[in-house]
């Protein structure tokens, strides 16, 4: 059995701690953004969760389906975050992921032309 504590304090002390911790979590997601490689490992994890491919699950099994939506919700929960810490980051990273492939397509002599 669960005890219920029906302290006012303990419950307003509680309501306090979430509130810092999604403030440390902002202000952490904010520092990451300020660096390359913050928004080298973010952007990855953004085409992990392949936010913009809601057409790769359709004719699936059930089952990869709701794995491929799950993956996507946790990536556009991310970009929300993203987003709220740094409305331009996004563009940011977005640019650098371009100049990183154009870099990459470079070096392999291929012709973005």
């Amino acid at each position: 059995m669960v005890e219920t504590i029906n302290d006012p304090q303990v419950a307003e002390d509680a309501e306090t701690f979430d509130v810092n911790i999604e403030a440390q979590a902002k202000v952490a997601l904010h520092d990451m953004l300020t660096t390359y490689g913050g928004r080298v490992l973010l952007w990855e994890l953004l085409g992990e969760c392949m936010i913009y491919r809601d057409d790769v699950y359709q004719g699936e099994a059930t089952h990869n389906t709701a794995f491929g939506l799950g993956r996507r919700h946790v990536g556009l929960a991310l970009m929300q975050k993203i987003m709220d810490a740094n409305p331009n980051a996004y563009g940011v990273m977005s640019q650098e992921s371009a100049d990183r492939q154009d870099y990459i397509n470079n070096l392999k002599g291929e012709d973005n032309g």
